[in-house]
């Protein structure tokens, strides 16, 4: 592993944890609470920030992990377009999957659940990208 594949992990990462935070905690939050079952003990008082961590820590070494082993994606444009792919497939299969299952959310939920994972999942990928692209020769 090197050290450029985890920077990128590394600074995904944290992207990823403040634009969930803006998108999922600010932006959308009541939009999610409208159209949610809601039912006691559903929703922690203060959700656990490690655990969400760890989730995006993941998800960036994916996206890192694809992008410089298998797909040589350098460019914010090729990373924001592969991030967008990944990040649809990902979230509509999870999705599709909880409405399948559940009662918790509505057909409106799963619907922005997934253009908002894909948007901040192209957003994810063409920084990571860059930051794999950062320095090298025909990068640009």
């Amino acid at each position: 592993m090197n050290a450029r594949l985890i920077i990128a992990t590394l600074i995904t990462a944290v992207v990823n944890f403040l634009l969930g935070w803006l998108v999922w905690g600010i932006l959308l939050m009541d939009f999610y609470k409208a159209n949610t079952t809601q039912y006691e003990g559903l929703m922690k008082d203060m959700p656990n920030l490690f655990l969400i961590f760890l989730c995006g820590i993941l998800f960036a070494f994916l996206l890192a992990y694809i992008f410089d082993r298998w797909a040589n994606i350098r460019t914010f444009s090729k990373g924001f377009i592969a991030g967008m792919f990944l990040g649809f497939l990902i979230m509509a299969g999870f999705d599709l999957y909880l409405m399948a299952g559940m009662n918790l959310f509505n057909v409106k939920v799963i619907i922005v659940d997934i253009i908002a994972n894909t948007i901040v999942s192209g957003i994810l990928g063409g920084i990571t990208a860059l930051v794999l692209g950062y320095g090298r020769k025909g990068s640009a």
